[in-house]
C-alpha cells in the first residue's frame, strides 16, 4: 500500500491536507473517520485517493442567532460554506491584530533605540523627506542625528 502523495501547506508552512494515492482492496480508511483525519475517499480500478486534513484543530465556536444568520446570509451570498466564512474571518483578524503587535514592537524598539542614543530625524525633515517620493527629485533616507 502507499503511492504518490502531494501536500498543500498554508501560510504559515503547516500542511493542512494532503492527497494520497494508494493501491489495494483492504484498509482504506472510511471518509469522515476521526481518526485517520480522511475527509474524502475516491476510488479508480482499486485504486483509492484519499483527501486528508493533517493538523486541522477542530474547536466549537459560541455565536448569536443573529450572527449566525448574518454568517449563513453572506456564504450563500459568496457561494460558500459558513464554515469558510469563519475561518477566513478569523485568519484575517489574527493576521491583522499580528501586524498591529509588529508595528507596536517596532515602534519601542525604535524608542528604545532613540532613549539610548538620542539619533532623530524630527518631524519636519521625515514630512521634506516623504514629499521628494514620486518626484523627479527623489533623495535616499536622510541621515539620523542627535
Amino acid at each position: 500500500m502507499g503511492g504518490a502523495c502531494a501536500a498543500h501547506r498554508n501560510t504559515f508552512g503547516q500542511i493542512e491536507w494532503q492527497v494520497d494515492w494508494r493501491k489495494g482492496r483492504y484498509g482504506v480508511p472510511k471518509e469522515g473517520s476521526m481518526d485517520s483525519g480522511v475527509c474524502a475517499v475516491y476510488s479508480i480500478n482499486r485504486y483509492y485517493l484519499l483527501i486528508l486534513e493533517v493538523g486541522i484543530m477542530a474547536t466549537s465556536l459560541k455565536i448569536d442567532a443573529e450572527l449566525k444568520g448574518r454568517v449563513q446570509h453572506l456564504a450563500s451570498l459568496r457561494d460558500r460554506s459558513p464554515h469558510w466564512i469563519m475561518c477566513e474571518a478569523i485568519r484575517q483578524y489574527v493576521e491583522r491584530e499580528e501586524a498591529r503587535e509588529s508595528f507596536k514592537q517596532e515602534a519601542m524598539a525604535s524608542w528604545t533605540a532613540y532613549q539610548e542614543t538620542g539619533r532623530h530625524l524630527t518631524g519636519q525633515e521625515a514630512r521634506s523627506w516623504l514629499q521628494t517620493w514620486g518626484t523627479d527629485a527623489e533623495t535616499g533616507l536622510p541621515e539620523c542625528h542627535e
